[in-house]
């Protein structure tokens, strides 16, 4: 029993190949047609038909508009990316990172207590507690003192925390 034999017809960088698995056959042909930018293809053996079609790729873009694309791409890469302020360290422990923006301007939210309606903050190094309602900030000497601060109460003087 004979089988059916394929010829990849040969382009710039490769040679004639004859092989017996079309689909192998019609990889290849697309592989040298991408690669040399010429097409290529696939004929029956014993018939001269032809199985497939490899196509090039469109050319590339004009060389100006190549040109203006590689320079946008390498104004892009050398612009410097923006760095966060690195964390400062004490005696070992780091900082606590902040989540986000506090309700007051120009404060880092540090902890939400949603149940007391009000936020720690940092802001220059120092700490503070933040009434979400009147937007008020009451300063504290370290951040282990919010605690007290709050739970003693009377820290802002609009309402009853």
């Amino acid at each position: 029993m004979a089988s059916t034999r394929y010829i990849v017809t040969p382009t710039a960088n490769y040679g004639e190949k004859i092989m017996s698995n079309l689909k192998s056959a019609k990889r290849e042909a697309d592989l040298r047609a991408k690669g040399d930018r010429q097409e290529c293809l696939v004929m029956t053996l014993s018939t001269g038909r032809i199985s497939h079609r490899a196509e090039a790729p469109a050319p590339v873009a004009a060389a100006a508009e190549f040109d203006a694309l590689l320079a946008e791409v390498k104004a892009e890469a050398a612009a410097p990316a923006p760095v966060a302020k690195p964390l400062k360290a004490k005696a070992g422990k780091g900082l606590r990172a902040g989540l986000g923006a506090a309700a007051v301007a120009g404060w880092e939210l540090l902890y939400d207590k949603p149940k007391q309606d009000c936020q720690v903050g940092r802001r220059d190094g120092q700490y503070a507690l933040i009434c979400v309602e009147h937007k008020t900030v009451r300063p504290v000497g370290r951040l282990v003192e919010e605690r007290a601060v709050r739970k003693a109460g009377g820290w802002c003087a609009e309402c009853a925390h």
